[in-house]
């Protein structure tokens, strides 16, 4: 898959709090995943959060999923 090295590497607190910045809002807990939804949006990501690094393959379908490419998510990663 193309750019998946540009990923970056965090738990999933981080990328919960990336995703907030680009409109998703936190909706509920379903075990160690959080549930993100967007208004206007069908889509909804799941992110795990644990204490481990979440897959860059993982990642990457759910910043597909958000409508994001990964130049845009990097730029709200950091």
């Amino acid at each position: 898959m193309p750019g998946l090295r540009n990923l970056p590497e965090a738990v999933g607190e981080r990328h919960v709090k990336a995703f907030c910045r680009c409109g998703w809002k936190e909706t509920r807990r379903s075990g160690s995943h959080r549930i993100l939804e967007k208004e206007g949006e069908e889509a909804i990501l799941s992110i795990p959060c644990s204490r481990k690094n979440v897959k860059r393959r993982l990642l990457y379908g759910q910043i597909k999923l958000a409508g994001l490419t990964i130049e845009e998510y990097n730029a709200v990663f950091k």
